[in-house]
């Protein structure tokens, strides 16, 4: 603030208390004050940058109480010609809002914080035209007499350079808007032309700007704690001589800092994750050592001072991100299966290090039903069971010697007791030159020569039938795909009401959120040979279809995901996804193909085949899901064909095509 009081004192100098140019606004309780305090800021009470300002600068205070909507509207027209709290900041920012406005908006608000930034994004965007005044914030409570809407109207015929502008919300419904449109053009004096009032509501969107001092620091995220440096203002050395040290400012962190960093944070935004993650107080999310903070579209803002350069912050967990969107949708997580995955990610390493699958022999001994079913086979046996090629062999025999330093395959003997005849595994810390047999209890001298077997790991065992082959390439294809973020849980067991439902992967990467539904196989050879148990099977098939897409659909997910890696899927089943697809037009709904899992990349399409699918080709842009599903999001006033609207010297035509 010293900083900006000395530009200002260098641009206009000083200025009499007669003939102020700065003014202080002293804004007391009612119903405007909320609105009051965000478009024109309050300087802390316990500062002294008042009376700095009284002193050096002319400032002189403004009580600001106003009972009705005409003081209301009195107050912002003498507000809007002098500098404010809020506007000295904003005249030093570089703007960066892409909404240049063609007309005068009135926000109609409930207090809502979107109505309020959408109000700040096209003050600072007009700007750009000279004026601020052309976007003005009306409360709706206290639009309730005639001589309310009577005010708005003298307001807007005094104002208005022309004969349109635009009635805007974000938490006013649809009918409520036209409501208002219809009584004040009831008291708009007639004119030439014919007054024309467009209605704009839900999903107008616009960008966080861009500040001067800004900068995209190193962001490192290692066991879910984020550390990055604190970007200091352009004007930081200028300080360098004044002594108190307590300066703050907010900076914005880009918390997906460029391509191929997949170890940001990004979680798909939806509406009331982001509030969620802002670090309430009573709530545990976000922690961290410096004032306040909240996340939005991936970036972080943090409040800084001079104290610090750098920051560490704990993240949320992937668990907590993934259970916290499914309560907002509905559900509740009913285990904690997230453990089976945390136990074989710690097995592997990292999910990357799941790339054996890929190999089709080491694949093919993963879906060996009497290996997963704990059977031990030797390295010979498993070039028979998988019919390895003989050149392929080398390969083969590399992955089982990586398998076996995770542990994924146990080293062990299979060993036959000669006096009964049991035949069994016996793990390699167990095995001794004299052995005592797990059946008739006899001791007896091991062979002279025996050959390494290889039994299986329980955790894979225990989820074979699940589809865990099919789930892992999932998230591997997913990972692969992501160029920023990846956050994910699999085999999730949720309930709403009387329903209870397992989905194999919920996953968030680069601000999207994906359902999938992954499966070895979807019929057996039984179940295809007998029409009853096949129609059987098709129909649970249907139903976990259903439960997994309305899940999808509360979720406000932007992908649904049908993967299945062996066997063709059933037409039956084709079918019912495409009726699915005509039903929720919003979700997309894909089946991932055999060769896509393998390749763990989705196939692009033949025109684009040399660049690498991302989300945005399957789904397209993402975007905060609408307030008001089902309903128009403008409404235009068509009882004007041709509209004249002037800014200043500034004339523009505009032809409404009916």
């Amino acid at each position: 603030m010293d900083v900006l009081f000395e530009f200002m004192y260098e641009e206009f100098g000083y200025k009499s208390p007669e003939n102020p140019h700065i003014v202080y606004p002293v804004i007391e309780g009612g119903a405007f004050a909320p609105y009051l305090k965000q478009l024109f800021g309050t300087w802390l009470e316990e500062s002294n940058y008042l009376s700095w300002a009284e002193d050096n600068l002319g400032a002189t205070q403004l009580t600001c109480n106003p009972q009705n909507v005409t003081e209301y509207l009195d107050l912002l027209d003498l507000l809007g010609n002098r500098a404010t709290p809020l506007s000295i900041t904003g005249n030093r920012l570089t703007r960066s809002f892409g909404l240049l406005l063609g007309k005068y908006a009135l926000v109609i608000s409930d207090g809502s914080l979107d109505d309020l930034f959408l109000t700040h994004a096209l003050r600072w965007s007009d700007k750009f035209m000279g004026d601020s005044q052309h976007t003005i914030v009306i409360p709706d409570s206290v639009l309730n007499e005639e001589s309310d809407y009577q005010a708005l109207a003298t307001w807007c015929d005094s104002n208005v350079g022309g004969n349109t502008f635009e009635l805007i919300s974000y938490s006013l419904p649809l009918k409520r808007l036209v409501e208002i449109r219809d009584i004040v053009k009831r008291f708009l004096p007639p004119l030439k032309s014919v007054w024309a009032i467009d209605i704009v509501r839900c999903n107008a969107i616009a960008d966080v700007p861009d500040v001067v001092h800004s900068t995209t620091p190193q962001v490192v995220n290692v066991n879910d704690v984020l550390s990055f440096e604190i970007p200091k203002p352009n004007y930081a050395k200028r300080l360098a001589r004044n002594p108190f040290n307590y300066k703050r400012w907010i900076c914005d962190i880009n918390l997906s800092p460029g391509f191929g960093n997949k170890q940001a944070f990004l979680p798909s935004m939806f509406e009331g994750l982001d509030l969620l993650l802002s670090g309430q107080p009573d709530r545990r999310y976000l922690t961290g050592g410096i004032g306040s903070r909240r996340i939005a579209r991936s970036k972080l803002a943090i409040t800084a001072d001079f104290k610090h350069t750098l920051w560490r912050m704990k993240l949320p967990s992937h668990k907590e991100v993934i259970e916290m969107m499914c309560s907002n949708a509905g559900y509740a997580t009913t285990s904690n299966d997230s453990l089976y995955y945390d136990g074989i990610l710690k097995l592997l390493g990292q999910l990357r290090d799941a790339n054996f699958l890929q190999n089709d022999d080491i694949r093919d001994l993963f879906l060996n039903r009497d290996f997963i079913r704990g059977k031990a086979f030797t390295l010979k046996q498993m070039f028979n069971r998988c019919r390895v090629l003989h050149d392929q062999r080398p390969e083969f025999k590399k992955w089982i010697e990586v398998l076996a330093g995770k542990q994924i395959f146990l080293q062990g003997y299979n060993l036959k007791c000669p006096i009964c005849g049991l035949d069994i595994w016996y793990s390699l810390a167990r095995v001794d030159s004299h052995m005592e047999c797990e059946g008739c209890r006899s001791t007896y001298q091991i062979p002279i020569a025996l050959h390494f077997a290889y039994r299986l790991n329980h955790l894979f065992q225990d989820g074979q039938n699940q589809g865990v082959v099919t789930e892992i390439l999932t998230l591997l294809l997913l990972e692969n795909t992501a160029q920023h973020g990846f956050i994910w849980q699999a085999n999730k067991k949720l309930s709403k009401g009387e329903t209870d439902l397992e989905i194999d992967i919920i996953a968030m990467l680069d601000g999207y959120l994906v359902v999938a539904e992954c499966k070895n196989s979807l019929l057996t050879e039984r179940q295809n040979d007998d029409p009853d148990e096949r129609s059987r099977q098709i129909e649970k098939l249907k139903k976990q279809i259903d439960q997994e897409i309305e899940f999808a659909v509360d979720a406000q997910a932007h992908l649904y995901l049908y993967a299945v890696l062996n066997g063709s899927i059933p037409q039956e089943i084709i079918d019912h996804l495409d009726n699915k697809r005509n039903q929720h037009p919003d979700l997309v709904i894909r089946i991932v193909t055999q060769d896509e899992l393998i390749r763990c990349k989705f196939q692009p399409d033949e025109q684009e085949s040399n660049r690498p699918v991302q989300m945005h080709d399957l789904v397209g842009d993402a975007m905060l899901p609408p307030y008001y599903e089902g309903e128009d999001c403008f409404l235009r006033d068509n009882s004007a064909n041709e509209r004249v609207s002037t800014f200043g010297s500034m004339l523009t035509r505009r032809v409404i095509r009916n």
